[in-house]
């Protein structure tokens, strides 16, 4: 499993509060994770690190906000994306 973030990032929950306005607009709104590590199955929100951000991500997911986990493979030449992941919100 991959959690994100590996810091408290205000900015990043304020992306998402923007996301969920847009959404709520009749808007398409994605958020994309783009993923370089190959040794991941499953991505996760960071809760235990910041909460906020974690919170955030489910209520823009429950208001329509897409989540799309790319995981990709990184060379000198190219970034190729090599799938979709799955996730998981881990809120109740």
């Amino acid at each position: 499993m991959h959690y994100f973030p590996d810091a408290v990032t205000s900015r990043g929950k304020k992306h998402l509060e923007t996301l969920a306005k847009v959404k709520e607009q009749g808007m398409r709104a994605v958020m994309l994770y783009i993923i370089q590590r190959t040794d991941v199955n499953i991505f996760a929100p960071a809760k235990e690190i910041d909460p906020e951000y974690a919170k955030a991500l489910k209520i823009a997911y429950e208001k329509g906000v897409e989540i799309i986990p790319l995981q990709v493979k990184v060379s000198p030449e190219k970034i190729e994306i090599s799938k979709e992941l799955p996730f998981e919100l881990l809120f109740k």
